[in-house]
């Protein structure tokens, strides 16, 4: 499993080349050796049980629920080794090798009928499907850009040169708006696409994966950091080509300057680096690093003769919306998914002081997301059952459609 795995591994010969050691005798004692022989059974049912209630609560289970799971799972370890592991062992007639091997056989034949009737009958009845809800909350996870695969660069399809870049009319490198960022901006390509049609504007999107739209920098942890810095340059060539474009920015950015939010996410993984190299800059040398950087971007767009636009921060759900909605509608959990409103401003507000920056400095605009998604004390993650995330904290097709009012502002003129 890695090198990690040497250090339980060396501890365990340690204790084995050390039997009389003080703490070797702790173990010896009667507590430690009951757990031990618990352990096997114990084993498998701690790990369904921690599953099964992050499944249930959609997160991480709190402290004093781990404490009762642990509970449980010491509870049903202990009867599944006197009723099935000890037996077994023991080799009891009630478990001798005849018996086990009728009962597999009667079990495994059961199956055949079963199966016959759950496909002819095509699936379980009615009470027991998931209900049209939970699917509908499920395929919110679908929910992306038709041409995610060709347009968004980076993971899965490599940045070679500008004429990869997803264009709404011909190869020539005509474009009336660049949209420039990372999957956060591909996200809302779909919305912007149709905006831009509808003006009859040529489109350019330059979108890399896990690439802030900044001219220098990068997040060395990931897979395009040789990437990200080539397909920004190539950006703003294409800028200087097109004088009097629009350049809408979009990103993760709190990601870039402060990390992940997920609660199971490597939260520096997403770090920016001025350098590629993993960055182990305190966070006001990264802040003022990536501020310049910003600055430097945003007014070297303006010098070229571009309008340029940023789109602030989405919200950033923690948890997946799509799987999230669907298990509370199919469990009935009242667990609030949804963030408050003050805890996207206590998220954002680093990135939003900088960005308020740009435009005073490099006149930038400002389109905020949250007027429209976080109308109320909370921001919204759902419209008329759908999702309107397909992950955490990328917006669906559907929830993008919702901004065409902010994004009209970059693209009607």
């Amino acid at each position: 499993p890695g090198y990690w795995a040497l250090i339980p591994t060396l501890g365990a010969t340690l204790l084995i080349m050390t039997p009389g050691a003080p703490f070797s005798r702790l173990l010896a004692s009667f507590p430690l050796q009951r757990l031990g022989t618990l352990s096997y059974s114990l084993y498998l049912w701690h790990w369904p049980l921690y599953v099964a209630s992050g499944y249930y609560l959609n997160g991480q289970p709190a402290l004093w629920m781990s404490a009762l799971l642990m509970g449980i799972a010491l509870l049903l370890g202990w009867l599944s080794y006197y009723l099935i592991e000890t037996p077994f062992r023991q080799k009891t007639q009630c478990w001798s090798n005849h018996r086990l091997m009728l009962l597999i056989c009667c079990c495994t034949l059961l199956l055949y009928p079963v199966g016959r009737w759950l496909q002819n009958s095509k699936g379980a009845p009615s009470p027991l499907r998931v209900s049209p809800q939970v699917l509908l909350y499920t395929q919110g996870s679908k929910d992306q850009p038709d041409d995610i695969e060709r347009c968004l660069l980076g993971e899965k399809r490599a940045f070679h040169g500008p004429e990869q870049f997803c264009q709404t009319t011909g190869t020539d490198n005509r474009a009336k708006i660049i949209l420039w960022g990372d999957s956060h901006a591909n996200a809302i390509s779909d919305t912007v696409q149709r905006l831009s049609k509808s003006t009859g504007h040529p489109l350019i999107r330059a979108t890399i994966s896990s690439c802030p739209p900044l001219l220098r920098g990068s997040v060395p942890n990931y897979y395009t950091p040789d990437q990200c810095k080539a397909g920004n340059q190539a950006t703003l060539l294409l800028v200087k080509e097109n004088p009097g474009a629009t350049v809408l920015m979009a990103a993760r950015w709190s990601a870039y300057l402060l990390g992940r939010n997920e609660v199971h996410g490597r939260n520096k993984d997403m770090l920016w680096s001025e350098l590629q190299k993993e960055n182990e800059d305190s966070l006001s040398v990264r802040k003022e690093k990536f501020r310049k950087a910003l600055l430097d971007t945003t007014c070297a767009l303006r010098d070229a003769g571009a309008r340029v636009f940023i789109l602030e921060p989405i919200p950033e759900m923690g948890v997946s919306v799509p799987s999230a909605l669907a298990r509370k509608a199919m469990y009935g959990s009242t667990q609030e998914i949804r963030i408050h409103r003050d805890t996207y401003q206590q998220r954002h507000q680093t990135i939003l002081n900088l960005l308020a920056e740009t435009k005073v400095q490099c006149g930038t605009q400002l389109l905020s997301p949250q007027s429209i998604l976080c109308q109320g004390a909370y921001c919204q993650i759902e419209e008329e059952g759908h999702s309107l995330y397909f992950d955490d904290d990328h917006l669906s097709k559907r929830g993008a459609a919702l901004l065409s009012p902010l994004l009209e502002q970059a693209i009607v003129e």
